[in-house]
């Protein structure tokens, strides 16, 4: 039995990455058997809340590279808690996952890469040429495929692949060898091909995990086998086998891995003064021992199971129609829970089991529903509901996801909690976003075209989703530092005009001459304003502060000298409204002087 080693990121890395891996399975598949050989793909630090890749690209894999894939999933918490500071993936963590979990009936393992593609011309497989193998390790030189070559290939057709593959190879001389310089290591890019007996893998604890660059990994487990076995063996020299590796080059996008300057690990200190075959540093835990990570064969990939089983509930209800305008704004129609259910259960789907889901709801219907859609599509979630004191401040607290869900429809009269609930949320995430903690995703459900969306969208940076998902979704913005220049914000009022860029007062006119508004976050804030005068002489101006409809702290002036007059004015907003009530600046002149005002800045105290 074989076991096929490899690992990647649902993260699109260098260029047409979805292309590259499905040419590579479907042939790798080709070469082994179902029902006894197998292939394991770590999928690392892949965002929670997306598939893995193997099921973002399982429809242009065939039945048979399907079969053969087990998937293990590594969650960002793992790499975030080992090394914050490295690159997005650690190969050598990512493949001693992958060796400590491989079949019992494992007797080799082949350590690869997704976007690799091994062609026998005569059709003999990997599977049937390891039985009869001497003692040792194996490799096979790389030929590169280029861009425009392999981009020809049909990835779905993996037979009409290899051979078009081979006919390419042929006809631009592209099986060009490259051996390295020290026989241990064999080839250049020896980590495509390492075929080594599973018990001598674990015997010497895998792959060097303080190895976290991504370079050279390959080399070290080579020049540590060497201690072993002494030189790397040519498989096909080895089996009388024909079979090709040619690499998909994507260099065309260059990647931080492959930029020139990059860091490695020294090849000094991990390939050429090796001297032992187990790395001193993981003899008990290599390939986090005793760990437990999602499992699943891509066969029955867990996203397309909650969509399909979540549908088994649903009584096809009819959809809504409305138009998407002003007279709707706060007032779109009731949308049927199905609906709702598909777009939020989109966000749930791929969490991590057993995350906490804060549920910032005062609707009983769609709290009750919410359990109802978790339960039908089989997802592990705690859903953390109000209790009986409405305690959201708790639920913010506990939450590893946060939904704000006001109620489906046209709002309602009294939105008090939903207002404190969203001011409390974001004062919360801004805080541990301040402490170094990484911020939470957050999902609004019912957010577009109503009075939450300009809140929401200007304190989360939100996608702008379709207003028919009835979702925004994003993470709290970390909060403004320094001063916040509002002067270009502000509008003319009644009694000012734009003048040289500026706002200037109306002569005569008594009233608003200038304004902005704005939501604003909890706390206590400073506005400090610069006024200038057109002409010489007195005249009463007062720069007011409102949050909703209150007016909450003002500044008066009542002479200007030759430069103006400068004033500042503090407040606070708190979690009695929407962050205090949108917040508003406005600029009143009894009208007898021209004013211009220069310069306006809110900052927090």
């Amino acid at each position: 039995m074989i076991s096929v080693i490899v690992y990647g990121r649902n993260d699109n890395y260098s260029y047409a990455l979805d292309r590259r891996t499905a040419l590579g399975l479907n042939q790798m598949a080709r070469q082994l058997v179902v029902g006894r050989d197998e292939i394991i793909f770590v999928d690392y630090n892949t965002d929670n809340d997306l598939p893995t890749y193997p099921e973002a690209i399982g429809d242009t894999l065939t039945n048979e590279a399907v079969q053969l894939i087990r998937v293990i999933r590594v969650r960002p918490d793992i790499h975030e808690a080992a090394s914050p500071d490295g690159p997005p993936v650690r190969e050598a963590f990512c493949r001693n996952v992958a060796l400590r979990r491989v079949s019992g009936q494992s007797e080799w393992v082949l350590s690869t890469n997704p976007d690799c593609l091994l062609i026998s011309p005569s059709g003999a497989r990997l599977s049937d040429q390891v039985a009869g193998l001497p003692t040792g390790y194996f490799g096979l030189p790389r030929f590169e495929l280029p861009r425009i070559v392999w981009e020809s290939l049909p990835r779905s057709a993996p037979e009409d692949a290899a051979k078009l593959a081979l006919k390419y190879a042929g006809a631009f001389a592209l099986e060009e060898t490259v051996r390295h310089y020290l026989p241990a290591i064999g080839y250049d890019g020896p980590g495509d091909f390492q075929l080594v007996r599973t018990s001598d893998l674990q015997a010497i604890c895998g792959f060097n995990e303080e190895m976290t660059r991504g370079w050279h990994v390959d080399s070290n487990l080579n020049a540590r086998l060497a201690l072993l076995h002494g030189t790397l063996s040519n498989f096909n020299e080895a089996t009388g086998s024909d079979l090709a590796l040619y690499h998909t080059e994507h260099s065309r996008r260059i990647s931080a891995k492959h930029q020139s300057g990059r860091a490695e690990d020294p090849f000094d200190v991990y390939v050429d003064q090796v001297t032992e075959t187990v790395p001193r540093a993981q003899q008990s835990n290599w390939g986090a021992k005793g760990q437990d990570f999602e499992e699943f064969r891509l066969a029955n990939p867990p996203g397309r199971s909650a969509i399909f089983d979540l549908a088994q509930i649903c009584d096809q209800p009819s959809p809504v129609s409305y138009i998407y305008g002003p007279e709707t704004f706060d007032a779109l129609p009731q949308t049927p829970d199905e609906h709702l259910s598909a777009f939020l259960v989109d966000h749930l789907a791929y969490l991590k089991p057993g995350t906490k889901v804060g549920w910032l709801c005062d609707d009983e219907h769609l709290s009750a529903q919410v359990h109802v859609w978790v339960k039908a599509a089989g997802l592990d979630l705690t859903i953390l509901d109000l209790d009986a004191e409405r305690d959201y401040a708790a639920i913010i607290e506990q939450a590893d996801v946060v939904c704000f869900a006001p109620p489906n429809g046209p709002a309602s009269d009294d939105n008090a909690f939903y207002d404190r609930a969203l001011a409390q949320l974001i004062l919360s995430e801004d805080e541990r976003i301040a402490s170094g903690a990484a911020p939470r995703r957050v999902v609004g459900l019912n957010i577009p075209h109503t009075r939450f969306e300009e809140t929401f969208t200007t304190f989360i940076a939100s996608a702008l989703t379709p207003v028919s998902s009835r979702i925004r979704f994003g993470e709290v913005k970390p909060s403004e530092s320094g001063p916040i220049d509002l002067s270009d914000s502000f509008e003319p009022g009644p009694s000012g005009k734009v003048e040289g860029g500026k706002i200037v007062s109306k002569l005569g006119d008594e009233g608003y001459m200038a304004m902005v508004r704005r939501p604003i976050q909890p706390g206590k804030w400073r506005v400090d304003f610069t006024i200038h005068k057109t002409v010489f002489g007195a005249g009463r101006i007062i720069m007011d502060v409102v949050l909703d409809t209150q007016r909450v702290a003002h500044a008066a002036i009542s002479k200007l000298s030759f430069s103006g007059a400068s004033g500042s004015i503090e407040f606070e907003s708190g979690l009695d409204g929407m962050f205090g009530g949108y917040f508003e600046c406005r600029l009143w002149v009894d009208g007898t002087k021209s004013v211009i005002l220069q310069n306006v800045t809110l900052t927090r105290v």
